[in-house]
């Protein structure tokens, strides 16, 4: 899956270049927490597969999805949600992941629970979410977390929450609507270009001056967040 590891700010990558490059920053900053049989929980196309099996301490993969989610393109998950419960026993994953997920699951208290269930006991579960994007595979977007939410959520499934952190700033905000407006606002490409070329310049030095939120308080801005949390 190239398009989410071979990153470029192109005009073909535009709207998806800062997301998809601080979640694949996040999860090689952090991919030590990561070891023995792996969970990749909505694994979709299991995008970042390769990155995490860069790190040897991860023996096993197993990705965990719906039976009519996306088109898998060719590499279907390992396994499949059964009635709301994951086909597995309990403590069985040494680690897990959920990358861009969170915000499609209607039933999440039900589902971090049972994710929970499955994780042997110290395990860590890395979670990326996304904050400041539009509506995307309608009907199936319900939410948008904040870093204290996502908190709570956790911490009432059982899980202790060792790192917290926001994706991007104020800078990245700004980038990002930019380069979504340009995208997605208006239909002809030539309108498009030409606003590519005019952005380009401001997109590429917000994202360049941009401090990611490391707390989080009245007026803070977040493009996402990205999470540890340990059974």
């Amino acid at each position: 899956m190239s398009i989410f590891t071979e990153l470029r700010l192109n005009y073909n990558q535009y709207e998806f270049y800062f997301p998809r490059k601080r979640i694949l920053n996040f999860l090689d900053q952090n991919l030590d927490c990561l070891k023995g049989n792996l969970l990749d929980v909505g694994c979709g196309k299991k995008p970042y597969k390769s990155v995490i099996l860069k790190n040897k301490a991860v023996t096993d993969y197993t990705g965990l999805d719906i039976e009519n989610s996306l088109d898998y393109g060719g590499e279907k998950p390992e396994i499949f949600w059964k009635d709301n419960k994951i086909p597995a026993s309990d403590n069985t994953f040494d680690s897990a992941i959920a990358t861009e997920v969170f915000e499609h699951v209607h039933n999440i208290q039900e589902v971090v629970r049972e994710i929970y269930r499955v994780m042997q006991p110290g395990a860590d579960f890395l979670i990326t979410i996304p904050f400041l994007w539009p509506l995307h595979e309608t009907p199936h977007d319900h939410y948008r977390y904040t870093p204290f939410a996502i908190e709570k959520l956790l911490v009432d499934a059982g899980f202790k929450v060792t790192k917290l952190e926001g994706m991007g700033g104020w800078n990245a905000s700004m980038g990002l609507m930019l380069t979504l407006w340009v995208k997605r606002a208006f239909k002809r490409k030539i309108a498009k270009l030409i606003l590519f070329i005019l952005t380009y310049p401001i997109v590429w030095l917000l994202f360049k001056t941009d401090r990611r939120p490391m707390d989080f308080k009245e007026s803070t801005m977040i493009t996402g967040l990205g999470i540890i949390a340990r059974k």
